[in-house]
């Protein structure tokens, strides 16, 4: 569905919302105002990663934000963890396409519609956009944050718990992703920084700034998840030598006893301790000894 959700006929300013289009309804809005045919073929394809290109006096940006509808639960792909949302603006217009309803866009369109005071360049929209997708990787990554936190608990604290290896895989497989789609978001924010004067690069910045943020947060995350789990290896490896040295403690008690009951329990009929009136008694002295 096309839908215009702002026109002004004096400064010429135009934002077009698309949501779930079809083919054909992308085809005939990429003849009417003359987009790039690839690009348009990018907005049909679901598994595109952040992208950025300049064509036919367009700008075009794919940007892919945190899923807000899997509520904490583990993803193994790109595809299953994001959605996908595509920008095309110039200095007087903006086009954003996208599959369905995703809450922080849906937020920014309804507050912006409702501001009496708009932000009518193209360009500070789309950064306030860009910021808001990229806004959405910081409650998952909070929550990651604080499952770790209780994994290093689980590894210091004196019950000495295990830790569930596989939730712990399944949660260092989430951060890679997100630390995958953060750095390829700040790629595109790199690629667009000489395109910007003055006028733009304190929303640039500021979008630059909170995408790296989060990025490093990710990398602390995953790089402590690592020396967490090789810690948690070398704590495990030296309980299991603790273990063994006690095993070996009474191995080694025992081996004596083991020498004597084989000695008399060899099959000779000359043994003269056998027929010693204290021959028992003194074996048990002996080994009680």
């Amino acid at each position: 569905m096309v839908t215009t959700l702002y026109q002004s006929d004096f400064t010429g300013f135009t934002w077009i919302d698309v949501s779930a289009p079809t083919r054909e309804e992308l085809e005939a809005l990429g003849d009417e105002y003359g987009l790039a045919p690839t690009a348009v073929q990018d907005c049909l394809q679901p598994f595109h990663l952040p992208k950025f290109e300049v064509s036919a006096g367009w700008r075009f940006v794919l940007l892919r934000a945190y899923d807000e509808r899997l509520g904490g639960q583990r993803c193994s792909s790109v595809q299953e963890m994001t959605r996908k949302l595509a920008v095309f603006f110039d200095d007087t217009r903006i086009i954003t396409i996208h599959r369905g309803d995703m809450a922080f866009f849906t937020h920014y369109r309804e507050q912006w519609l409702s501001d009496t005071v708009k932000e009518l360049h193209p360009v500070a929209m789309f950064f306030a956009i860009f910021n808001a997708s990229i806004s959405t990787y910081e409650p998952p990554l909070r929550v990651d944050e604080a499952q770790m936190d209780r994994y290093e608990y689980d590894v210091f604290n004196e019950a000495k718990r295990a830790i569930a290896f596989q939730s712990f895989y399944e949660l260092k497989r989430n951060l890679t992703l997100m630390r995958k789609m953060l750095r390829l978001s700040l790629d595109v924010l790199m690629r667009m920084d000489p395109l910007y004067t003055r006028e733009h690069q304190a929303n640039y910045q500021d979008v630059k700034e909170n995408t790296a943020a989060l990025l490093l947060k990710s990398d602390e995350l995953i790089n402590e998840g690592t020396a967490l789990m090789g810690m948690y290896i070398n704590i495990a490896s030296h309980r299991n030598n603790e273990v063994m040295r006690v095993l070996t403690i009474f191995s080694v008690f025992f081996l004596p006893l083991t020498f004597i009951v084989g000695v008399y329990g060899m099959n000779f009929d000359v043994m003269p301790e056998l027929r010693h009136p204290s021959g028992y008694p003194i074996t048990w002295g002996v080994m009680i000894l």
